[in-house]
């Protein structure tokens, strides 16, 4: 409830980045990904912690194959014990180095729009307590994240109206020109 509270105030990117801050330490993983679609159904870094620590790059499009398109489709929950035998997880896990990794997908109301990807670098197992209570916390952040992708949706399309308009009023009044945009 705690981690819940304390995303409500923030932007897509904050909420993003404390899901997979908070679900990291759940599980004891060393790196990850909140993975959400956009527009056009394609795949892209919402927040990513590397391997090493460093911050994956925002907006990075992801290939919609492997384990990352059978997550988004299925809804399941996918495992594996060793990624770097397994081709399926490289769209996902990139040039990290992980080997044993959980990837969930994120839904509201049977809607999925990303994924949350937890991995580490050895080849220890996640418990079943480490991944339930990740699970749980993506399940009740999915709400938070879809508001907050709608509300930002919203913000750019108000604002591509109001610039549509300024552009339309500067065409008819020379004298405008470049107030409206100010």
């Amino acid at each position: 409830r705690a981690a819940i509270t304390s995303m409500a105030p923030l932007d897509l990117a904050g909420r993003a980045r404390q899901l997979l801050e908070r679900s990291l330490r759940l599980a004891d993983a060393s790196h990850g990904l909140v993975v959400m679609l956009d527009g056009d159904g394609q795949p892209v870094v919402e927040a990513g912690i590397g391997a090493g620590g460093e911050a994956r790059p925002v907006g990075e499009s992801l290939p919609a194959t492997g384990v990352l398109s059978t997550v988004l489709r299925s809804g399941l929950s996918q495992t594996v014990a060793d990624a770097s035998r397994d081709a399926s997880w490289a769209s996902v896990l990139g040039e990290d180095g992980a080997r044993s990794a959980v990837l969930m997908p994120l839904a509201v109301q049977g809607t999925r729009f990303g994924a949350l990807l937890l991995a580490r670098r050895d080849l220890r197992l996640f418990a079943g307590d480490q991944t339930e209570a990740a699970r749980a916390l993506a399940e009740a952040a999915a709400p938070l994240l879809w508001d907050a992708r709608a509300m930002a949706q919203s913000r750019d399309s108000m604002q591509s109206t109001v610039k549509t308009l300024a552009a339309a009023l500067e065409a008819k009044d020379p004298y405008t020109r470049g107030h409206s945009q100010r």
